[in-house]
C-alpha cells in the first residue's frame, strides 16, 4: 500500500467541499423540517442543534458565492433566532420556508443564463 501525499491545494478542497456539501444538508433539513406541520417544535430545536454542532466541527473555509455565503449567514441569523427564548416554530415557518426558497432560486439563478438556452427556451 502506497502512502501518497496530498497538496495542500486538494486538502482545501476537499474541505470546502465537505464544508459546502454540509451546509446544504442543513438546508435541506431544515426545509422538511418546516415542510411538515408535524414536526414539533422540539424536535426542530434539537435536529438544528445537532445539524449545528457537526457544521462547527468541520474546518470552516471562506466561500466565494453569493449563493453559499447567504446560506451560511441564513443557517446562522436562524440559529440564534432558535436560541432565544421567545422563539415559536408556527409564528416563523411560513416566512422561514419564503426564505428558504429564496435561497434555492438564488441557487438556480444562474443556470440558464447562456444565450444558447434563452433560444431554445423561445421556441416553446
Amino acid at each position: 500500500m502506497a502512502y501518497t501525499q496530498y497538496s495542500d491545494k486538494q486538502i482545501d478542497k476537499f474541505h470546502r467541499q465537505k464544508y459546502i456539501l454540509h451546509l446544504e444538508k442543513i438546508t435541506k433539513n431544515l426545509y422538511k423540517m418546516l415542510r411538515y406541520e408535524n414536526s414539533s417544535q422540539e424536535q426542530f430545536i434539537n435536529r438544528f442543534n445537532n445539524l449545528q454542532k457537526s457544521l462547527l466541527k468541520l474546518k470552516a473555509v471562506e466561500l466565494y458565492t453569493t449563493h453559499h455565503k447567504e446560506m451560511e449567514s441564513y443557517i446562522n441569523t436562524l440559529y440564534q433566532k432558535s436560541q432565544a427564548e421567545d422563539f415559536v416554530l408556527e409564528d416563523i415557518r411560513e416566512v422561514e420556508l419564503a426564505n428558504l426558497n429564496r435561497l434555492q432560486k438564488l441557487k438556480n439563478s444562474g443556470r440558464y443564463k447562456k444565450d444558447k438556452h434563452k433560444q431554445q427556451y423561445k421556441d416553446y
